[in-house]
């Protein structure tokens, strides 16, 4: 079995991570099964920081050999300060846990 992660982060995560888990249950119930399994958290009480710790370093599907069998999808909306500590952090995921992204 593979796992697909999906967090949230942010002041509407909620509505999106339930939105998100509603979908998943949906194609399970419509029959649209797959050996994908689908982990759903959402970070709205914590720092951009600690959200973005936690996809990077934590949110790893148990089917990766390394960095090369992961696909990462950020995306931000509405806050070019978030956009632009998202971009540092994806260029360089290990800089952003040292001071480099705003809380």
């Amino acid at each position: 079995m593979r796992a697909c992660y999906f967090c949230t982060w942010g002041p509407d995560s909620e509505r999106l991570h339930d939105a998100t888990e509603f979908a998943v249950v949906r194609r399970e119930l419509d029959g649209m099964t797959s050996s994908e399994h689908v982990v759903t958290t959402r970070h709205d009480a914590e720092p951009l920081v600690e959200a973005l710790d936690f996809f990077c370093r934590v949110a790893w599907p148990a089917h990766a050999r390394g960095p090369e069998d992961v696909i990462r999808v950020v995306v931000a909306v509405g806050d070019q300060t978030w956009i632009a500590d998202l971009e540092r952090a994806i260029a360089t995921p290990r800089s952003f846990n040292d001071g480099d992204v705003e809380n």
